[in-house]
Formats: C-alpha cells, structure tokens, sequence
C-alpha cells in the first residue's frame, strides 16, 4: 500500500499540518533561538543552515510575555524581523482567558511560531490535559495549512538522571513527545564546562537525530563550527554536491586521494559540525553554514 507524500517545509522536518516543539530550560535562549531561526528563515530561506523546501511566512505569537517584552528582546539581539508578532497576553483581561491563535490569525502564514505553550495546561503532568491541548493544535495546523512550532518551558530532568533520551526530557507528561511531530531541545552543554554553552538536539520524527553545539554571543546563541580543520577534509565538502550517496562521497574523495578510514572520518566531523545531514542510509545532504 502506499501512502501520500506529506509536504514539508524542510528535508524531514515541519510538516505541515503537524505540531512541532521548540523546548528546554527556563532562560536557556528559548525565544532568543526561535527568533533567530525565523531571522534566517527571512533572510536566508535557512533554517540551521538547511534550505527550505518551499517559500516561508512565519509569523510570532506569544502566550506568556507582552509585545514591549518581545521588543525590548528583539532590540537586545539587533534582530530586525518582518514576520507579524502578535502578543495573545496582550489581548486577555484575565488570565483564563490565554487562548490558542484562531485558524482566521495564521491566514497566508505556513509557520506558526507558538511561545509559551504550556500556559495553556494547568498541569503539565496531567497527559490528559497536555493530550486534549496538542489535539488542538493538530487540529489548528491541519485547518490552517501551516506547521506549528510550539514553545515550551523548562527541561525535566538531566540526562544523567536517567531519562537518556532527549525526547524524554520535555517537561511534565510524556506526551509531549509522544503527540509531537518533531523536536527541537535546547539543553546546557554537560561535556562543557563554559556556563553559556548549549546544545540543541534536532529529533525529527522520520529522520536521524543531530545536534549542535551552540553558545552564547551578543544575546545570540551562536552555532560552533570547527576552529582549525583539516584542509583536505574542506576541500572534499567544496568538491561534494548539494546531495550525494556515500559512493559519491568516496568518487569525490579518491580524486583527492583521500584514504577509506580518513573519508570515513571526515562524513562523521562535517556530520557532528552540522556541514552535512544524513537522511537516510547513504544519503546525505550539504548543510549551509551561517
């Protein structure tokens, strides 16, 4: 049986019609990130370096700060964005009166970036409550024709309390990750000891999980690249197309007489530095760097 092809915004991640999570600690550059995220998206048809598959308009909304606030952040990175940002707090005299965007709010938008999710649960451990809400927001992203990327607050608990997997670490009810398409979490580096280094695991749901190193810089988190490397191992990701299977990978590197281990190590470190992305078994894709 085969099955639709489902449109995504980029290779593998953000579906549309499919909620997506935006998540990590509290102050650990949430907000900061997603703004910088649609900045690139803006200026670069990027996200983290891989193209979009289709022309993107994002647009902002924020359940739990105000538009001044939103501002005065925005202001703090020199961030000049063009997508609307519209502050539901704003809007609310009381505070049950916090709501999910309308389906009429996201009209000509195919990204919708939802800060502040969790103010709409009364219990985050509640799976019943967390269920009803992402059901919600399926039902949102399917009627609006946009992919949701969802906001939420603190991380649960470290890796090394015995939740292994990032997936795992959203806050409150397992299901956020469960009913959740694909993931982005932002957590404070354990291999570094630099208090402003982070890293954010990419966990999309139909694709090999990849993280990036990241830190602080300016009020930005800031994607680390390799400081020093090997010349040859430039020049065969210069030599490689857009996309390309590990057996063009090797013809690329025999033209440069580059050995089988040294190719080897070379796919794994413009991997791990988020150069390349792997989508599959022997197939892998250039990723732009900012």
């Amino acid at each position: 049986m085969s099955y639709p092809d489902r449109a995504y915004l980029f290779e593998n991640l953000f579906a549309i019609g499919s909620v997506n999570l935006l998540a990590g600690m509290s102050g650990g550059g949430k907000s900061r990130f997603s703004f910088q995220l649609t900045e690139e998206i803006e200026q670069k048809g990027l996200l983290l370096g891989m193209p979009s598959l289709v022309s993107i308009n994002p647009i902002y909304f924020a359940l739990d700060r105000t538009l001044a606030s939103v501002h005065k952040t925005l202001n703090t990175m020199n961030c000049q964005l063009r997508a609307p940002l519209v502050s539901l707090f704003d809007k609310c005299t009381a505070f049950d009166e916090l709501r999910l965007p309308k389906p009429s709010e996201l009209k000509g938008h195919n990204l919708a970036i939802i800060d502040g999710i969790d103010c709409l649960v009364p219990k985050l451990t509640d799976s019943r409550e967390v269920g009803r809400l992402l059901f919600q927001c399926s039902k949102l992203a399917q009627a609006s024709d946009a992919a949701l990327l969802c906001i939420l607050g603190t991380a649960k608990v470290k890796e090394g309390e015995g939740y292994a997997h990032p997936r795992e670490r959203i806050i409150g009810s397992s299901f956020w990750g469960r009913l959740s398409e694909d993931i982005v979490l932002i957590s404070a580096s354990e291999e570094r000891e630099d208090q402003n280094a982070r890293v954010a695991s990419i966990l999309p749901r139909n694709a090999a999980e990849t993280n990036i190193n990241l830190t602080f810089q300016g009020g930005r988190l800031i994607r680390e690249i390799l400081a020093q490397p090997d010349p040859n191992e430039l020049k065969l990701y210069d030599l490689l197309p857009d996309s390309f299977t590990t057996e063009e990978a090797k013809e690329a590197a025999a033209t440069l007489q580059i050995p089988r281990s040294t190719f080897t190590r070379y796919i794994t470190r413009l991997c791990n530095q988020r150069l390349l992305m792997r989508l599959g078994k022997g197939c892998y894709i250039k990723v732009a760097v900012n």
